[in-house]
């Protein structure tokens, strides 16, 4: 599948291949994670992370958003609220989870954060384990809205005075919409000092995103050219051996 896919593009045969590895992919997923684009959108929700936790640790943080995400195995009516898309991503978790990508652990929905007295409420609440860190994600329908930044870091306040480990990492913000325009949501995390990123969901398959390589896929993926050199070379030389195989079977037929 990947030859048929990528055969002339070995960068992206590399990448694929190890996240199929990574994630443990039966060939019905990898094939619908390359038909989804996941090269182009892994990595690219709109996010303030290196601002906010230094380059090394928010390009990490960043690695393991998406932009679209992929919602496909819910079904939501046309007219429905927050609360029936939270119910929708929680009867589907392990779906949900999948979307997410490694690392993320399930760590409840509508977790109750007493603050001045009063109880405020998570969407819902992840672990992440290779990050070390809670990520808060926030459920909208429709399209982002500046203020929705500042809510998340009052959440992110929240959950790193209340729930937070002291080895843990600070915890980061995933703010979910129908839509966002990417001018204003950088605006909006410009001056916030809490890590959140945005990016949409949608439960059409199709991704409507540009179709070119991006230029820093090799950072995302370290030993990316090391692992593309392992794979291609390895490729090359079971195929000499099959064909010598073969051409040794034909020489015993003819014999």
């Amino acid at each position: 599948m990947l030859l048929d896919a990528f055969g002339d593009a070995p960068d992206l045969y590399a990448w694929y291949a190890a996240k199929a590895v990574e994630n443990r992919w039966a060939v019905r997923q990898l094939r619908g994670q390359i038909d989804l684009k996941l090269h182009l959108r892994a990595g690219a929700a709109t996010a303030n992370y290196a601002a906010t936790l230094g380059e090394i640790e928010g390009r990490a943080a960043l690695a393991v958003t998406k932009d679209p995400y992929v919602l496909d195995f819910i079904d939501l009516a046309e007219n429905a609220k927050e609360r029936q898309l939270e119910d929708a991503l929680v009867r589907e978790i392990p779906h949900f989870l999948r979307e997410l990508g490694v690392g993320f652990a399930y760590y409840g929905r509508q977790r109750p954060l007493e603050i001045g007295d009063r109880e405020f409420f998570l969407d819902l609440l992840f672990y992440h384990h290779r990050l070390r860190r809670f990520v808060v994600i926030d459920l909208k329908i429709g399209e982002f809205k500046a203020e929705f930044a500042g809510k998340m870091g009052f959440y992110l306040n929240a959950v790193d005075t209340q729930l937070r480990h002291p080895d843990d990492g600070e915890s980061i913000g995933l703010i979910l919409c129908t839509s966002h325009n990417r001018t204003v949501a950088k605006f909006a995390l410009h001056r916030s000092g809490a890590p959140i990123a945005v990016a949409d969901w949608q439960t059409d398959p199709h991704v409507d995103i540009a179709d070119e390589l991006p230029r820093d896929l090799a950072t995302e993926l370290p030993g990316l050219l090391e692992a593309r050199d392992r794979l291609t070379s390895h490729v090359a030389e079971t195929a000499e051996r099959v064909e010598a195989q073969l051409l040794n079977q034909g020489e015993s037929a003819d014999q």
